[in-house]
């Protein structure tokens, strides 16, 4: 696959929202504190985080389709296993196919030595 401009802007888009969502969060914690800061401080604190997101959301979406188009065989390991569910998880559910023991784990985690 040739690089996509358009996917990286939709990460970018989808990491400024994720951004604006903390910075809504941030924005009540901080409104609703003792504090007293400055309106301008603030908005480029938002302006920071929100930035920030995008930024991360770039990075992410041009580092995987960057990996995606390399030849170099150390961006392309050899595991066998990538993309199927691993051979614990299908031996369980063949024993427990309600999906119980995941439960019975969560809740008992330690088990006696036999």
């Amino acid at each position: 696959k040739s690089f996509s401009g358009m996917r990286v802007l939709v990460a970018i888009a989808i990491g400024c929202a994720l951004g604006a969502a903390l910075a809504y969060f941030l924005n009540v914690l901080i409104e609703n504190s003792p504090a007293e800061i400055d309106l301008r401080r603030l908005r480029l604190f938002y302006l920071m985080v929100i930035s920030s997101g995008g930024l991360g959301g770039f990075a992410i979406e041009t580092m995987r389709q960057l990996q995606d188009q390399a030849t170099d065989p150390l961006y392309r390991p050899k595991n066998p296993y990538r993309g199927r569910r691993p051979l614990w998880l299908e031996s369980h559910q063949k024993n427990h196919p309600s999906g119980w023991f995941f439960v019975r784990q969560a809740i008992h985690p330690l088990k006696p030595i036999r």
